[in-house]
């Protein structure tokens, strides 16, 4: 019994009868020395070649076949199968000369000649005479395959011995083995380059519309708010205007901070345009002329919500800055009086441009936010399209909080999957776990966000894990926030941990859009059942 080559290849699963008979015939009836190698696909020199059989044997050397099924006619020199030409053997002719010159470059000193045949499989007798290139022995007829060792011994005749060597090496290059290294950065890095194709082709035009004074964009998670905020700044500086650009959220005032660091006021130039951008409360506070406050700092939330916003107000005719263009990002965690504060802030002359850009769905604090009126002046845009998050992880969203759907375009996330837990000892292991299984696929640290569904919780994964807040100075660690510290911001994987008492649907909505490529959720089953995310046990 001849050696099929490659080792996993099946017989009975060849689609064309004519083949599957040959080459049933030639690994049944010949014997363990010819290696048979069916179905064999090359690509030389810029053409593909299809061989239907390649033959090997240390003493009978290197060959192929061409199989043709079915009734077949030779008349005045051209073969006819079916009402259609053929030119068999030209095409076996052709192919062995190719794969003669393909091994010359790839095997040194192998023998020329390769041998070659057409068989007829469905033929039982020849009577004429065959094309002038063609002999006898180079024609296999399905009696033939009675006995095909005889018909090998012909149709090898001229061929030339190989050596042990020579036959491993053609059999190492016909049949290569590779070893690949899945990079799974490499997969995250071309959802992204998707992304932000979509992004800018769906998004991009609206650039322009910054022409206007007073703009109003309101859109869901991940529509490219931000995106235009950020270009409705670089175009500011670029017309040469002072920009003020702001949100409310610490972690993503921060981040557009660090962005526009080199678009910073210069002293040597006050002509030029900049971009001035953080944190709503205190970039307000580190504006020119408002005094520092006069009580100590505190964590808590009466100094944020009360006392430092008692004093801006008391202190904002102090301030003697002024900007052409104020772009408020994530709008609607803002007080119509802070909104207030920010249009005096407009110089007098130029353009007087304010844009606000909102999501009413992740208003997690009500401050008393509305649309502004469209019979004030104001242009209202609304993006309907997910163009930040992949497809499965947009539809996800949707369940929730009827987030923005994301186009056909959009690419499928590199990793969407549960994790199940029965309690919160079971979660702080579990997004152990998780981490150390990305940052083992070379994700850096500080693409990795892990967000809670409760303070507690957070404060738990924080200490316990090593992680950091997200608007820490140095991202040496992986981020971990509540959803509503990390509206806005864009995270490679994110991993979503609830507690024992779940997640809520509109902070889960927030944690779940902030994923560009990879998303983890670590919670019960009875959540997992209801997104719909296939899980994985602790265990």
């Amino acid at each position: 019994m001849a050696t099929l080559l490659p080792h996993s290849f099946r017989i009975d699963h060849m689609t064309n009868q004519a083949e599957k008979t040959v080459v049933d015939a030639l690994v049944r009836r010949l014997d363990d020395r010819w290696l048979v190698l069916p179905n064999f696909d090359l690509r030389y020199e810029g053409k593909d070649h299809e061989i239907d059989v390649v033959l090997l044997h240390p003493t009978y050397g290197l060959g192929i076949i061409e199989i043709k099924g079915g009734e077949i006619h030779l008349s005045e020199g051209a073969w006819k199968r079916s009402q259609r030409y053929e030119t068999p053997d030209e095409q076996a002719k052709s192919n062995a000369y190719t794969l003669r010159n393909f091994l010359d470059k790839a095997v040194p000193n192998l023998p020329r000649h390769v041998a070659w045949g057409v068989a007829l499989p469905d033929c039982t007798r020849f009577d004429g005479m065959l094309p002038p290139m063609m002999q006898r022995e180079q024609l296999l007829l399905g009696s033939d395959m009675e006995e095909p060792t005889r018909a090998m011994e012909s149709l090898f005749a001229d061929a030339s011995r190989l050596t042990a060597q020579q036959l491993t090496q053609v059999v190492e290059v016909l049949l290569p083995t590779a070893r690949f290294t899945y990079d799974p950065r490499q997969v995250d890095l071309s959802v992204e380059k998707q992304i932000d194709d979509v992004c800018e082709a769906q998004v991009g035009a609206l650039k322009e519309l910054d022409a206007n004074r007073r703009i109003y964009v309101d859109g869901r998670a991940g529509t490219g708010k931000t995106y235009l905020a950020t270009r409705w700044a670089k175009r500011g500086v670029f017309e040469q205007e002072r920009v003020l650009l702001t949100c409310y959220n610490d972690p993503l005032g921060r981040q557009l901070a660090r962005q526009f660091d080199s678009f910073l006021p210069s002293d040597d130039d006050e002509t030029s345009g900049y971009v001035l951008a953080g944190p709503f409360l205190r970039l307000a506070l580190a504006l020119p002329g408002m005094p520092p406050v006069d009580f100590p700092e505190t964590n808590d939330s009466e100094y944020w919500s009360v006392r430092v916003p008692a004093h801006l107000v008391a202190n904002w005719h102090r301030v003697t800055a002024r900007f052409d263009r104020i772009i408020v990002d994530e709008a609607q965690d803002f007080s119509p009086a802070w909104l207030g504060l920010l249009e005096s802030l407009l110089a007098e002359e130029g353009e007087h441009r304010f844009f606000w850009l909102a999501d009413r769905n992740q208003q997690l604090q009500d401050r008393g936010f509305t649309p502004p009126s469209v019979d004030a002046g104001w242009v209202s845009l609304k993006l309907t399209v997910n163009v930040r998050n992949p497809r499965d992880i947009a539809r996800l969203a949707r369940q929730l909080e009827d987030g923005a759907s994301a186009p056909s375009s959009m690419p499928v996330a590199s990793v969407l999957r549960g994790v199940a837990i029965t309690n919160t000892d079971d979660a702080v292991i579990a997004t152990r776990r998780v981490i150390e299984e990305v940052t083992a696929a070379g994700v850096p640290v500080s693409d990795i966000l892990v967000v809670a569904s409760d303070t507690v919780l957070r404060e738990r994964l924080r200490h316990e894990l090593d992680l950091i807040p997200a608007d820490a100075e140095t991202a040496s660690r992986p981020a971990c926030e509540v959803a509503n510290r990390a509206k806005g911001l864009e995270y490679r994987v994110v991993i979503v941990v609830a507690g024992d008492d779940g997640f809520r649907a509109e902070p889960l909505y927030v944690a779940i859009t902030r994923a560009s490529s990879r998303l983890y959720v670590v919670a019960g089953a009875q959540l997992l059942a209801e997104l719909g995310v296939t899980s994985d046990p602790t265990t």
